[in-house]
Order: C-alpha cells, then structure tokens, then sequence
C-alpha cells in the first residue's frame, strides 16, 4: 500500500470522525434556552400570589432575558460550527432558539409598546383636579411611584387618551355609587376603600387591579360626585411601579367606564348623559 493511500484513507476517517462530533455550543443553546423559561415563568407566579416583590420580578425577567439572547447566540455559533466543520447539533440549536423565543417574546412587545405610547404612569379623567389616592398612598410599598399628581402629564395625557374624559349621567350618586361597586367586585379587584357619596359629599372607590400575565398591580379611585340632580364620575389608574404603564391605565379606566355607561345607559362615555 503506498503512502498517498495510507494519507488519503485517514483523510477520510478523520472527515468523518469530525462529522459525527456534536458541538458543545449547541447543547448550551438549548439548555440556556430551557433556563429562561423557568426563570421568568416562577418569579411570575410568585409574584401573581403575593410571594415576591415588583422589583425582584423585574429583575427576574431581565436575567431571563440575558439567558434568552445567550441561548440564540449560541444557536448562532452553532450554526457557524456546523457550516465550517459538519458537526452535528442544528437540532439542540434549534430548541434553544425556540426556548428562548418564549422569553424573549416580552421585550419585543415592551419595545414596541413602549414607542406607540406615552411615557406615563398616571391618567386621569379630571387632570386639573385628580381624584386623590390617601388608602393607595397608606399600602404603598417601598420604591414604588408616588401618588401626587404631575401636572406636566396634562398635556401628554391629552394629546395621547383623548377619550379619557368624565361620564355624567342623570342617576343620583348613590345609585350609581352601587353600580360602581358592583362593577368593581366583577372585575375582582381589591377594594382599599369606598365611601359612599351623602348630602352633597362626593363618594369614592378606592382598589388595586393586577395585571392578568405578572400580576402588576394598578391603583384606581372612581370618585362619585354631585353634579346639582345628577352626577359626574371621574377616575384615576396609577402604576405602581415603573415609567411607563404600557398604555395599561387608560385600558383600565376605559373599560370600566365604557362597562358603566352601559349599565348607565349612556350612549357615550364623556359628558353624555343619560336619556
């Protein structure tokens, strides 16, 4: 057997020896993958029940999120891996990529929201007179946003959620003081406080709604005021935490007032009454 043969047969043992290798980066991507998921998915649930704070879950999700990218970008060299060398480990690379699109799935929909809306954490139906929040302000816990009203936030808020305005209907306050009740306790929120509105004296509801996904808690106040036989209802969501709510308040006070009015038989939520 000549040399040129003894070469060329371990050329080709050696090729596919290396053919049949797996890379390593490709089993990181997909257990880096597999990481992310519980990462996020447990600090959620902890915090949907009251076991972990805001901050700590926020972290959790940014820490999730690294884990995510470095999944993909081990994915990424993978795929270089196996283009220069034939090595096994596209199909690892893959479910990481797939792992780690379930993560990073979150900060996608945060950028984009985060550019359609305003940077603001407080709306309001009546910006130059604000319903104000003392039961909110008592249980608010540390570091989070507090409940003072910012005027620079008019302008914003008028330009962004126009059709956040008061609803005025024909009912006496007290009635419409029960509806609101009721409308709170079907939405499942947590009532801090309510009064109801007596002798000229405006009424109030005070509550926390969570978000459905992490549980990230809103305050509201619906403020039930005399308006001479008839009343005006105003309210306020407020963030707890952050600098941006994600356009999140003004769902939720849109909805509960569009609810309202329905029951109210208001044609239109704003300054429409009742027929």
């Amino acid at each position: 057997m000549s040399d040129d043969t003894i070469i060329e047969i371990l050329d080709r043992r050696a090729i596919e020896h290396d053919a049949g290798r797996v890379s390593a980066k490709g089993i990181w991507a997909r257990r880096l993958g597999a990481l992310s998921i519980p990462v996020v998915v447990i600090a959620g649930l902890l915090h949907r029940f009251g076991q972990l704070d805001t901050p700590t879950l926020l972290g959790s999700i940014a820490a999730g999120c690294v884990i995510a990218s470095a999944a993909v970008l081990m994915a990424f060299a993978t795929l270089v891996t196996v283009w220069r060398f034939g090595w096994k480990g596209l199909g690892d690379a893959g479910i990481g990529v797939v792992y780690a699109a379930c993560i990073l799935v979150i900060p996608v929909y945060v950028t984009v929201i985060y550019f359609d809306k305003p940077m603001i954490t407080d709306v309001t139906t009546d910006p130059l007179n604000p319903p104000e929040m003392p039961a909110a302000q008592a249980q608010r816990p540390p570091l989070s946003n507090p409940v003072h009203y910012d005027d620079a936030l008019i302008a914003v808020q008028r330009i962004a959620y126009p059709e956040i305005v008061p609803l005025r209907a024909a009912l006496a306050p007290p009635e419409v003081y029960e509806i609101v009740l009721d409308i709170v306790d079907e939405m499942g929120w947590q009532v801090l406080d309510a009064r109801s509105p007596h002798d000229g004296i405006s009424g109030r509801v005070e509550a926390v709604t969570h978000s459905l996904l992490f549980g990230f808690a809103n305050d509201v106040v619906v403020r039930i005021a005399y308006d001479g036989d008839r009343t005006t209802v105003d309210m306020r969501a407020r963030s707890r935490f952050g600098r941006h709510d994600l356009g999140a308040n003004a769902k939720i006070i849109d909805k509960f007032l569009t609810d309202l009015a329905s029951r109210l038989s208001v044609p239109g939520v704003g300054g429409t009454d009742t027929q």
